[in-house]
């Protein structure tokens, strides 16, 4: 099995990776929760279709911590943290309990302390970059067929591109042509 098909639970530090995406923050600066819907979007595009479970944390107001899925998305959800308590802190819970149960455990944020809990608990942290660079990273399939596009023009360049033989005719090649046949 390909390894990045194998199903792993991605943990994203959602303000992290706003704040370090240019798109998003360009998006944030309309509002927060445009930046938000923003992220959510791409996360649903790249990962809708996989195995694998996408958690977005979110820094909250509220008194106790919140979840919600994400729309037409069946293994994501959206983790809104307490008043008091940072997204870190969440995110490292959520490591560890991942873990535990047997996991592969993905966690995207720029944060030293994120990342360091991602390893010691048998995770794996990735950057902002990273993960921007996967979510823009176009599907397998037209990826191949974009390199074997390359593949054949670069052989017909290195052939000459052009030869000056005549165009292949249609037909039976053992008869003759229509106009000698008469």
């Amino acid at each position: 099995m390909d390894p990045d098909m194998e199903p792993k639970t991605l943990l994203v530090d959602g303000y992290n990776v706003i704040k370090n995406t240019p798109a998003l923050l360009a998006a944030e600066r309309q509002s927060l929760a445009a930046a938000r819907d923003a992220l959510i979007t791409q996360m649903r595009g790249k990962y809708r279709q996989t195995p694998h479970r996408v958690v977005v944390v979110f820094d909250g107001d509220g008194p106790y911590e919140t979840t919600q899925p994400i729309a037409k998305m069946p293994r994501g959800q959206i983790v809104y943290s307490q008043r008091g308590e940072k997204a870190d802190a969440v995110i490292a819970r959520l490591c560890d309990r991942e873990s535990a149960a047997g996991a592969r455990v993905v966690i995207c944020s720029n944060d030293l302390e994120v990342r360091a809990s991602a390893t010691t608990s048998s995770g794996h942290a990735i950057g902002v970059n990273e993960m921007a660079r996967m979510l823009n990273a176009p599907p397998n399939d037209l990826r191949k067929r974009a390199q074997t596009r390359q593949h054949w023009r670069s052989q017909l360049e290195r052939d000459g591109g052009s030869d000056d033989s005549p165009p292949s005719r249609k037909g039976n090649p053992r008869r003759a042509p229509k106009r000698k046949r008469r």
